[in-house]
């Protein structure tokens, strides 16, 4: 490992300063016993280290005596790859800096500019009494201003609420991520991150990445795509924001935004108050009484939601329409009585108040004459738009509706109806009254999952208004994930829907955020099992001034890279763009990638924990890369 002093950084009469680098691709921190016998002896230095992703930073977490070593990346064009830089204190550390030079290539002629990496700073995961969370130990928000004090904290030593905690110090991690250009001409750029802080002179970690000749495709033409949740109201509560406000609407926005990066291709429509473990208060379209039993429509706020994610995602890969849950259709157990459980928002324009309004029972006359203005107004929309062709009905619940009534309804409205299934079984269709069956064309599944494949599945590209996708739940083998998974797991988990034969993940959240004052988030509790609650509640975070990017998410995006680095061999050797020598060795390293994995295939229901960390993953990742270079001809 190649080796820097910054002795000659320091100030004499800093004896107590702990100044250390080391690159944990090939060198780990050292981790303190778990559990801690007693608190962390940190000093009242500032230590620094970098420590590579997704190696699972614990504020226990010790720098390793005496090894020093640069930030080492490698990626490929138009890819974004992530270090980090970690500052300890035994006292709180203040007045954190961070500034990064140009990269450049030792000869000089090609450059990626500073404004091209980010810098950003991890806080704490925030604990949940009733749900999973990132523990406290750990590191999630990455917010993009250093706090004005890294407080010393008594933090929790386990993963579960209520576990014992012991004194770990004040800690930072600082994520320094390179956004390659997409014409960054091939070779190894070098230049430095610069830290200072109150009590620590300047410090220089030099930082490179190795840049590949092969182009990472957008985000949106990314052969992995996921079905993210968006909570229409979790924002505006976080945020204490009026309901559909304009600031309402700009937080929505950012989350979205977000979520751009991980492929996110799902639209939801809430055309009921209170879809399934979604928790929203209100439907995106307002009724309003029209004489005795006429109505008209609001559609304003649909109309800036559906404008809001064309600007934030572009064109959905599904259109995702909430119209009923199991229990739009109630029955009494002990008088056997039918009645609707189906509430949508009743619009008062005089006073501007919103109030539930209970829909007819599904099965009924009524029913069709409830909902077919309103669906034949929604799909006129979205036809204008073009994203007709991506719409899907649906629910997200294990077992979809419990009776029959609720398809012909809606087949009476729209012939050529087209279901989402999302639950426990992989389902290609549902049954209609009269054995008709209706095409479930986009699937989000638990049972059979994550079960590995020998080799990598392919094609694995869904068209619109379709696709298959794990649950990402308990029993979903090498595809479950949750909130307190593992950073190696969320990078990893990309991959291992297209060993399973998946399109993405889906059933996860982007912002089901807990709101003040409550103890779950708007998902419902982890107990019950169905909805985001049971995989991941958010994959962004409630940052101090708006939403912010997690660490989670960002090594979900760097596996799903590496996923579409194997999709474009595979599908170079799949059309014989290759020479025979090369698509052997392609072929061979896919074949070891595949094999890797199989051993780490559970065995027994909810035993998933996603791949442990690689200590070679990124020499992989270097050999994946090269690999893909070689295949494009290294333009």
């Amino acid at each position: 490992m190649q080796r820097n002093t910054l002795a000659g950084s320091l100030s004499r009469g800093l004896t107590t300063l702990t100044i250390c680098l080391v690159a944990c691709a090939s060198v780990t921190p050292t981790r303190a016993a778990e559990p801690p016998a007693g608190p962390i002896e940190r000093g009242d230095g500032v230590q620094v280290w970098t420590c590579q992703p997704p190696w699972e930073l614990s504020a226990f977490d010790l720098p390793p005596a005496g090894e020093v070593s640069p930030i080492r990346l490698v990626g490929v064009r138009n890819g974004r790859f992530a270090g980090q830089i970690v500052l300890a204190s035994g006292k709180p550390i203040t007045g954190v800096k961070v500034t990064v030079s140009d990269l450049a290539t030792a000869d000089g002629k090609a450059h990626i500019p500073a404004d091209r990496v980010e810098v950003r700073f991890a806080m704490p995961g925030e604990p949940m009494r009733q749900n999973m969370f990132v523990p406290e130990h750990r590191f999630d928000a990455l917010l993009p201003d250093a706090p004005k004090e890294v407080p010393v904290r008594t933090v929790a030593i386990g993963s579960r609420y209520r576990s014992p905690k012991r004194l770990a110090g004040a800690m930072l991690p600082v994520w320094v991520t390179v956004h390659v250009p997409r014409d960054a001409a091939p070779g190894t750029y070098n230049g430095t991150a610069t830290v200072t802080a109150d009590r620590l002179p300047a410090v220089t970690a030099p930082l490179s990445i190795t840049v590949h000749g092969w182009t990472m495709p957008d985000p949106k033409d990314y052969t992995c795509r996921n079905n993210i949740y968006q909570s229409h109201e979790s924002s505006a509560l976080r945020y204490e924001a009026p309901l559909w406000s304009d600031r309402h609407f700009d937080l929505m926005g950012q989350v979205l935004d977000l979520t751009r990066p991980m492929g996110n291709g799902l639209c939801i429509v809430h055309l009921i108050c209170g879809a399934y473990h979604q928790g929203n208060s209100q439907s995106l379209v307002r009724w309003i009484r029209k004489g005795e039993t006429g109505y008209e429509y609001d559609f304003a706020i649909l109309d800036r939601y559906l404008g809001v994610y064309e600007k934030a995602l572009g064109r959905p890969k599904v259109v995702l329409l909430s119209v009923f849950t199991p229990y739009s259709v109630r029955k009494d157990r002990k008088t056997g009585e039918v009645s609707s459980g189906a509430t949508v928002s009743l619009l008062d324009p005089a006073t501007a108040k919103v109030e539930p309004l209970t829909a007819p029972l599904f099965g009924t006359p009524e029913a069709v004459a409830f909902w077919k203005p309103v669906l034949t107004a929604v799909f006129a929309r979205l036809e204008k738009r073009g994203w007709m062709d991506a719409v899907v009905i649906g629910t997200a619940s294990d077992n979809g509706p419990r009776t029959t009534d609720i398809y012909d309804t809606l087949l009476a409205i729209w012939p050529d109806l087209r279901v989402m299934f999302s639950g426990h079984p992989n389902r290609s269709s549902v049954s209609a009254k009269g054995k008709k069956r209706i095409p479930v064309t986009v699937r989000e599944h638990v049972w059979s999952a994550g079960r590995l494949r020998k080799t990598y599945p392919w094609p694995r590209i869904a068209a619109p208004g379709r696709g298959v996708f794990a649950f990402s739940r308990a029993g979903a083998g090498m595809c479950h994930l949750q909130q307190n998974e593992s950073l190696a797991a969320y990078r990893a988990n990309a991959e291992m829907c297209l060993q399973t034969g998946n399109s993405g993940i889906g059933r996860v959240g982007a912002d089901f955020w807990l709101p003040p004052g409550r103890r779950t988030p708007l998902s419902g509790s982890v107990g019950a099992h169905i909805g985001p609650s049971a995989s991941v509640t958010s994959f962004t975070a409630a940052g101090p001034a708006g939403p912010v990017s997690t660490t989670r998410l960002e090594m979900y995006v760097e596996g799903m890279q590496a996923r579409e680095a194997i999709g474009f061999l595979l599908q170079a050797m799949a059309e014989s763009k290759l020479d025979a020598a090369l698509a052997a060795r392609c072929t061979d390293y896919l074949a070891k990638r595949a094999a890797t994995h199989l051993k780490h295939q559970p065995k027994k229901y909810n035993y998933e924990k996603g791949l442990p960390y690689q200590e070679d993953w990124q020499t992989q990742e270097d050999a994946l890369f090269a690999l893909c270079a070689e295949a494009a001809g290294g333009k």
